[in-house]
C-alpha cells in the first residue's frame, strides 16, 4: 500500500503467557492504560470533536471497533438509538458503559450491515499484515452506510523504534506497524470489494517531528546498551521496563522523549504536521 511503512518486528512469533496471551496482548490488559480520561489532552478532545462532527446525520446505530476504555462512546452515548463498543482487551471493556463485546476486529460478532455507522479510531495502524485486510473487510461488512476512520497522520514510525535489551528485537514503542499519508488513507477501501469510497477527509491536532531523528537514533544505537522506555513491553520476548504510572499519552504519543538520542532531538530542525487524519467513507450504492 503506498505511503505505508512497516516496523521491523515479527508479530505473533512471541512467547505467550499461561493465559495464552502474547506479550503485546498482555500490555493492553494493563488496567493503568485505560483508567484515564483521554479528553484531558486538548488535542485528543479536538480529535473526538472532529470525529463526532464527521458522523453522518442519518446515523441511528453505531459501533466503535477497538473502542478502548469507551471515552468516545461515553461522549456520544445519548445521541443514537444503539451505541456499542468492541475491543479485544477485557481490561479496556471494564470501563465501557454502553453495550459492549469482547472480540477481535478481524472477526466481529455482528450481522451484515448491522450498524448504520462503524467507527474505528486509532486502531488500524496497530494491525499486522496477517489481519489488516480482514479487518477492513469486517468493517465494510458490518457497516450499512458509513465508516469513520482516524489514524496518526504521516508519522515517522522509525523515529519511535526501540530495541529490546534481552532479544534485540526492534519495535515501535507505540506498537504502530504502518504509516498513512493522505494518499494511502484515501485508498483504504479500494481493494475491499469496491463498496466504499472516501467522502470527507480532515486533519486535526499538531505534532512536532524532529527531522532526521530516525537516522540519529540508528547511528547512536551501536554506542549504547538498548533500554526500553517506561511501560513498553517487547512483543517478541515479553521483556518490559520497570513500570510506574503509565500515562494516557503513551497510547498516541508522537516521539515525545529523547530515548536513545542523548538529547540530540533538541538540536534537530523541526517540522510541524497535523497529528491525526480523520475520514468518512460511504457505501457506494450506484
Amino acid at each position: 500500500m503506498p505511503g505505508c511503512g512497516l516496523a521491523r518486528v515479527k508479530w505473533g512469533a512471541s512467547v505467550n503467557d499461561e493465559k495464552g496471551l502474547s506479550p503485546e496482548q498482555q500490555y493492553y490488559e494493563d488496567d493503568r492504560i485505560w483508567a484515564t480520561d483521554f479528553e484531558a489532552d486538548s488535542d485528543e478532545a479536538a480529535r473526538f470533536s472532529l470525529i463526532q462532527e464527521t458522523i453522518p446525520d442519518d446515523t441511528r446505530s453505531l459501533v466503535d471497533v477497538g473502542c478502548g476504555n469507551g471515552d468516545f462512546l461515553k461522549r456520544i452515548a445519548g445521541n443514537y438509538e444503539r451505541v456499542c463498543g468492541v475491543d479485544r482487551s477485557a481490561a479496556a471493556l471494564r470501563h465501557v458503559i454502553t453495550e459492549k463485546y469482547l472480540a477481535s476486529a478481524a472477526d466481529l460478532p455482528f450481522g451484515d450491515r448491522e450498524f448504520d455507522t462503524v467507527c474505528c479510531l486509532e486502531v488500524i495502524e496497530h494491525l499486522p499484515v496477517a489481519i489488516f485486510p480482514n479487518v477492513l473487510r469486517e468493517l465494510a461488512r458490518v457497516a450499512a452506510k458509513h465508516i469513520v476512520i482516524s489514524v496518526p497522520y504521516d508519522e515517522d514510525t522509525r523515529a519511535d523504534l526501540v530495541t529490546c535489551p534481552s532479544c534485540y528485537c526492534s519495535f515501535n514503542r507505540n506498537y504502530h506497524l504502518r504509516r498513512f499519508d493522505e494518499h494511502a488513507f484515501r485508498r483504504l477501501f479500494d481493494n475491499v470489494d469496491g463498496e466504499f469510497r472516501v467522502q470527507v477527509v480532515n486533519t486535526v491536532g499538531e505534532a512536532v517531528h524532529p527531522v532526521g531523528l530516525a537516522t540519529v537514533k540508528r547511528l547512536i544505537s551501536p554506542l549504547r546498551r538498548p533500554r526500553l522506555p517506561e511501560g513498553a513491553v517487547c512483543p517478541q520476548c515479553g521483556t518490559s521496563a520497570k513500570s510506574g504510572q503509565i500515562q494516557a499519552e503513551s497510547m498516541h504519543r508522537i516521539s515525545t522523549d529523547a530515548s536513545g538520542t542523548f538529547g540530540a532531538r533538541r538540536f534537530l530542525p523541526k517540522v510541524r504536521k497535523p497529528r491525526w487524519i480523520v475520514g468518512h467513507f460511504v457505501r457506494d450504492t450506484e
